[in-house]
């Protein structure tokens, strides 16, 4: 198979300090994207798809410093278009659609001599989704397909420590849901499973992480570095 795919973009930032404490921006983009595919796929079946998208992406925000202490929050909107394999594993008569997300975050940044921690709370509200659905296609890449209505929402922690100039630690985690307001499973051709409010596929509601470094010092230069990584996460589905 043949494909073609143009992608035009283009974006205005700014900026605008309205004291030395308090600073409001703003970020607009616009895409345009065409993508021609014709041909045949590696099973024989004949794919042909001519789709073209136009997306405005906006995002509005705001920060305040007073000391040590930043807060910040945002708002922005996002489209993206499926990808190849979206359009070639779709099944018979279903068009893929583009995502669409409204994210909300709000932040707050600590940061002394030795000790910084950063807290961010997301909301990302999806329409059409395409998430993982458990099935694979003819050579066994995971097949995506969309979902109506769909939210990730979270909290984000980092927080880093220098006990002393050669022993330091740094640690993230993320807290979240990740849900399908509704979700029609396809078991056959004939047999149907109907869900709502369940977990998205390969979306664990905890990751954490630890990094604990050890330097060594040799005439004021570092000469080795040390460094324990740990992680863990939790369970995960591998359907919705």
């Amino acid at each position: 198979s043949d494909a073609t795919k143009n992608d035009l973009s283009s974006y205005l930032k700014a900026y605008y300090d309205v004291n030395n404490k308090f600073t409001v921006f703003g970020d607009l983009q616009s895409r345009f994207i065409s993508y021609e595919l014709q041909g045949t796929d590696n099973d024989l079946r004949a794919i042909e798809s001519d789709k073209t998208w136009a997306f405005f992406n906006p995002k509005v925000g705001a920060s305040y410093v007073q000391g040590k202490n930043r807060f910040y929050g945002s708002y922005s909107i996002a489209n993206r278009e499926p990808t190849r394999g979206d359009i070639i594993d779709a099944a018979p008569g279903f068009t893929p659609k583009h995502e669409s997300m409204r994210d909300l975050e709000i932040g707050y940044y600590y940061m002394a001599n030795k000790f910084a921690f950063n807290a961010n709370f997301y909301n990302m509200q999806y329409d059409n989704q395409l998430v993982l659905t458990g099935e694979v296609n003819d050579v066994g890449d995971a097949v995506r397909s969309n979902v109506k209505e769909s939210y990730r929402r979270g909290i984000e922690l980092i927080a880093g420590y220098d006990f002393t100039k050669r022993i330091n630690w740094q640690m993230n985690m993320t807290l979240s849901q990740n849900k399908i307001a509704s979700f029609t499973e396809a078991v056959s051709d004939i047999l149907f499973n109907e869900f709502s409010d369940t977990d998205i596929s390969y979306s664990p509601n905890l990751i954490a992480g630890s990094d604990l470094g050890f330097k060594l010092y040799k005439k004021g230069k570092a000469t080795l570095n040390l460094n324990l990584l740990t992680k863990y996460v939790s369970e995960q589905y591998l359907n919705n």
